[in-house]
């Protein structure tokens, strides 16, 4: 009975990597990677989807950093920010974990310099959103670093396939190892 059992399984995963192909497409603009994801399935069209990969943002001590995106051929903007931390300081009633001193200032503007979305994220005011981590022990704190996808934003979404972020780590983390991945994806 488990030697059908694992013929099956095994014949399954066999099948899928026959049928499942994809390969990622990297390109550099300015100080970041916008990257072409592509699925294809073999009885089916290909699926694509594209990103903007940002380096971390260091959490544990005061600075800033500003990255030029350039040239990108739509408008994709930083959404997320993921955080790693144990998975004990994923509790949104609890304000003791060292990020929640860290504070951080995000600032889009356009390649004239001109600012047309700023905000100041304080982690202390976090939501409790997250999501799996890099292993069991682990978790991402996820923070919202721009409006424009949220289904309540009802501004106009900015147009800009060119401008400058800026973070300013203004208040830092107690940890002085906290790194905040930054995810920005194709709507």
């Amino acid at each position: 009975m488990l030697t059908a059992r694992l013929l099956s399984a095994l014949g399954f995963v066999i099948l899928l990597s026959g049928v499942l192909t994809g390969c990622d497409t990297v390109t550099r603009k300015g100080d970041v990677n916008y990257v072409i994801h592509k699925t294809t399935f073999t009885f089916l069209p290909a699926v694509e989807g594209s990103s903007v990969s940002f380096p971390p943002i260091d959490l544990g001590y005061k600075h800033s950093i500003t990255l030029r995106v350039r040239d990108l051929p739509t408008a994709i903007f930083p959404q997320f920010g993921y955080l790693d931390i144990p998975s004990l300081e994923d509790n949104r009633y609890i304000f003791t974990q060292p990020w929640r001193t860290a504070v951080l200032r995000v600032r889009l503007a356009d390649v004239n310099g001109g600012t047309f979305y700023e905000d100041i994220l304080r982690f202390n005011k976090w939501e409790g959103a997250s999501q799996s981590g890099k292993s069991s022990s682990r978790r991402d704190a996820v923070v919202f670093l721009t409006p424009f996808q949220r289904t309540d934003w009802h501004g106009a979404k900015p147009q800009q396939t060119s401008y400058d972020v800026t973070f300013v780590v203004q208040q830092p983390s107690r940890r002085h190892t906290d790194r905040l991945r930054v995810g920005a994806t194709r709507p």
